[in-house]
């Protein structure tokens, strides 16, 4: 939804992105209260994380563009399993080595797959047996 939303701002001009996501917003926020907040909080942690002008340049260069935004989501939004607690907008820390961060990347990819294995299993049967 990022990345739409800036092809958007980029196609369509400011006031009709921002006109998009008042209304996908609202759409999040009547489905379940409080998810459009939510994504919000999400999209600041992905532009803090892409952000390379920020003080925390250096840490954060060793890491691809993904491993920064995933690690921002990670530890930065409290629906997380792995959230740090940490203020809007932390993410890696200087003291984060790449072997800290693959670890909880890989930990949190087998949580996943647990979960969407165990979601999606009935689809899987349903399939194999041509329903």
């Amino acid at each position: 939804m990022h990345a739409y939303m800036a092809l958007v701002r980029e196609h369509m001009g400011v006031a009709v992105a921002e006109a998009v996501w008042s209304r996908q917003r609202n759409m999040l926020d009547e489905a379940d209260a409080g998810a459009g907040e939510s994504m919000e909080s999400a999209f600041m942690l992905i532009d803090e994380a892409l952000d390379m002008s920020s003080s925390r340049t250096e840490a954060a260069s060793q890491f691809l563009p993904e491993v920064r935004v995933a690690m921002a989501l990670l530890l930065g939004m409290p629906e997380s399993p792995d959230y740090s607690g940490r203020n809007k907008g932390s993410h890696v820390s200087p003291r984060a080595t790449l072997a800290t961060v693959e670890g909880c990347l890989a930990h949190c990819l087998l949580r996943a797959r647990v979960e969407l294995l165990a979601a999606c299993s009935e689809l899987f049967v349903c399939n194999y047996a041509k329903c």
